[in-house]
């Protein structure tokens, strides 16, 4: 009797782990010594960015791969030795990042969270400074429409404050009762002696909105087959009745285009004086 020798068995008992595992995965299997080469798949990008994607400030630039929270959203002030130089206008990127021993700045002028967006300029954020498109007051002398939910109080306080300080507007009841300002009115004093009065401005408009397009007017729904023959039935009649009649007149009547009314004629077999 032949005994196997030891390394036999041991290669054998490998062949049968590696054809179990072959059949589970369907990978053919490969001889026993020899490192199976695994082919690489490529996804489409944009399954890759889906994947990658996430919401608020730490959704990813496909660009460079930082997070929102790392690019400046909004234009931003920038220093240099504590001196002011400018106010960015892009989502550039803000991240360093280590590379060949030493920190690096991130050179992505842009932040896009997908392949189809693309890059604009930074709209400024609304401040307390900001001037009022309509009355050219800054937003801390406008109020803010508050929501009541609960008995007014004066340690809730829902008028207009500056600077933490209760400042009286429009909303002011008499007597000092509590109250909560319903618009963002302006409360900037205007005038002297009896002519002192609030601004008439009624609501803040933010000078950073974006112009609306004008609304499309809707599409005409087109004729039916029914519509368009009885609208050439009183076309007929009507150079039936009188053959002096214009096509312009006979366009207007039938309230179709003069190019209708000639097709319709024409397939009539009707020829106008005029034309």
């Amino acid at each position: 009797m032949t005994l196997i020798p030891e390394w036999e068995l041991r290669a054998a008992h490998a062949r049968l782990e590696q054809e179990k595992a072959a059949r589970a995965t369907s990978v053919t299997p490969v001889p026993v010594g020899i490192l199976p080469v695994v082919a690489a798949t490529v996804e489409p990008e944009e399954i890759v960015y889906a994947a990658m994607r996430r919401k608020g400030q730490r959704e990813l630039c496909i660009d460079c791969g930082h997070e929102r929270g790392d690019h400046h959203m909004r234009p931003e002030g920038h220093y240099l030795d504590g001196k002011w130089l400018y106010y960015c206008v892009t989502a550039h990127c803000t991240a360093r990042f280590w590379k060949n021993q030493q920190s690096n700045e991130c050179h992505c002028l842009d932040f896009r969270a997908a392949l189809t967006e693309v890059p604009e300029f930074t709209r400024p954020a609304v401040d307390d400074w900001t001037l009022c498109a309509a009355c050219s007051h800054p937003r801390l002398r406008h109020c803010t429409r508050r929501k009541v939910t609960k008995a007014l109080s004066y340690s809730d306080w829902k008028g207009l404050e500056i600077h933490g300080q209760p400042v009286p507007c429009s909303h002011t009841l008499p007597d000092v009762k509590p109250y909560a300002c319903d618009s963002s009115a302006c409360a900037q004093v205007i005038g002297e002696g009896d002519d002192e009065h609030y601004c008439d401005c009624k609501k803040f408009i933010s000078p950073f909105l974006k112009k609306r397009s004008p609304a499309k007017k809707p599409a005409t729904p087109r004729a039916t087959r029914a519509e368009l023959a009885r609208r050439a039935a009183i076309v007929i009649e009507l150079v039936t009745e009188n053959s002096a009649l214009t096509v312009a007149e006979l366009a207007e009547a039938s309230e179709r285009s003069p190019a209708w009314v000639r097709s319709t004629l024409k397939k009539a077999g009707i020829v106008l004086g005029g034309e």
